[in-house]
């Protein structure tokens, strides 16, 4: 499996994709994070990185991070339904490694309770490779 990071923007996909991520919806979260859903998209359109996965030459999701000093913040890594599972998300973080070494996850995927956790994440491979 070939796992790539390509250029991508935080188009129309992205935001359907970004959005469906919340379970609950984003109002939740832009009155958390005291934000107008306009103020939210101008934010997300200046702030940090949004990169397309690609995985065997098709687009498979995308991750959107932003490099604050030496932490690289990882907003959201949003995979496919088909494409969750098989460690695609573990390769891009691993391809993320080089740019730096400390990550912070925030994420409200599928599954989660809805509110955005954050925590270190070591990039470095396990002796086990996995």
């Amino acid at each position: 499996m070939d796992v790539r990071l390509a250029p991508g923007a935080p188009d129309a996909c992205f935001r359907r994709r970004f959005e469906a991520s919340f379970i609950g919806g984003m109002e939740p979260v832009l009155a958390a994070m005291g934000m107008s859903p306009d103020e939210f998209e101008r934010r997300m359109a200046e702030t940090g990185v949004v990169r397309t996965v690609e995985v065997d030459g098709g687009k498979a999701g995308f991750v959107w991070t932003e490099l604050r000093g030496r932490t690289l913040h990882v907003h959201a890594l949003l995979l496919d339904e088909a494409f969750r599972g098989p460690g695609i998300g573990s390769t891009v973080l691993r391809l993320l490694d080089g740019i730096r070494l400390n990550v912070v996850v925030r994420s409200t995927a599928s599954g989660h309770s809805g509110s955005p956790s954050s925590r270190s994440v070591p990039l470095t491979p396990s002796p086990t490779g996995t």
